[in-house]
């Protein structure tokens, strides 16, 4: 893809919304009190192999300074942290449900209408109809989009209390049992940053491939390791944070995944917010003529990181093929 054409195609983003001047210190703060609320209530165990590939083999890649480091599995690249929280629920506090309802009222239309449209552009690649599950889809804004998009929508949500919020908000099921003690068949399985979150991905990919139906997809969104934003901030980046992201994929990584599950990688792109993340660094350490500068051409330096395959968000699907 030329570059012209990228920038035509580039879907304007509200930097200004999305990365406040504060970004970066409410960041920092939510990382200690995540490692924090883990530490004071089931703590942490080791996690000496990779969580897709098994392997031992690794690399040190960040020293978090909390007690917590990244390693990569030298044999399928997978990123993942350790030591690993005995339960990663610990991480999300009681005013879980609060925090999502205020993120709801605030940036709901916006979500829907920048975020959630794009990623039914490429569900429809695939398919442009059907039972759609959003795994994970807390206050349900994405659901709204299918919906409109013509999906039959259904959601799953392992907060009781938020799961019984969407349900009414959108009159749909929302599940909140656990994918096991789901009968239900769909044709598309949507999980949006929640790969990173689970402390099996080997296992929720081959749950999940049990509720689809035949030539049924899986619709997978989570931070790209490779990226530019991660491998230049490092452990500042905003996407570094366990316990509450556990692992890192890469495009390796998500290859592996597929073939340890028996599913066919039908799709991969980057998109990110890179440039973004590097001027809410600039602002956070006070190189505010910098910050300003990148703001300024954040559109036209970030879509060139977009068609390199180095931004910091991975869009793939699999496809169920038996």
């Amino acid at each position: 893809m030329s570059y012209s054409k990228a920038l035509n195609e580039f879907l304007e983003i509200d930097i200004a919304s999305m990365r406040p001047p504060d970004f970066i210190a409410r960041m920092n703060q939510a990382k200690s009190d995540w490692v924090e609320r883990v530490r004071n209530k089931s703590g942490y165990r080791p996690q000496p192999k990779c969580l897709v590939c098994g392997s031992s083999d690794r690399e040190l890649k960040f020293n978090l300074h909390n007690g917590i480091s990244v390693y990569q599995c030298t044999s399928c690249t997978l990123a993942y942290v350790d030591p690993f929280p005995v339960y990663a629920g610990d991480v999300y506090e009681k005013t879980y449900f609060d925090k999502s309802l205020v993120s709801y009222d605030s940036m709901r239309e916006y979500r829907i209408q920048r975020f959630g449209m794009e990623r039914i552009r490429l569900i429809k690649k695939f398919t442009d109809q059907g039972k759609l599950l959003d795994i994970g889809c807390g206050v349900g804004w994405f659901l709204e989009a299918a919906k409109s998009a013509g999906f039959e929508i259904y959601g799953q949500e392992i907060s009781k209390e938020l799961a019984e919020f969407t349900q009414e908000k959108l009159g749909v099921k929302v599940f909140s049992e656990n994918l096991e003690e789901i009968t239900e068949k769909f044709d598309v399985i949507t999980m949006f940053d929640l790969l990173e979150h689970v402390m099996d991905p080997l296992k929720l990919i081959e749950q999940s491939k049990q509720l689809l139906n035949p030539n049924g997809i899986i619709v997978i969104f989570t931070p790209n390791f490779d990226s530019l934003g991660i491998q230049l901030l490092k452990e500042n980046s905003s996407l570094v944070c366990p316990p509450a992201h556990l692992t890192y994929f890469n495009k390796e990584s998500a290859h592996k995944l597929a073939s340890l599950t028996e599913m066919e990688l039908v799709h991969l792109e980057t998109k990110g917010m890179d440039i973004g993340d590097i001027h809410a660094y600039y602002n956070h350490i006070g190189k505010k003529e910098a910050a300003e500068e990148m703001s300024k051409i954040f559109t036209e330096l970030q879509a060139i990181v977009d068609i390199s395959g180095s931004a910091n968000h991975m869009r793939f699907v699999y496809k169920k093929t038996n």
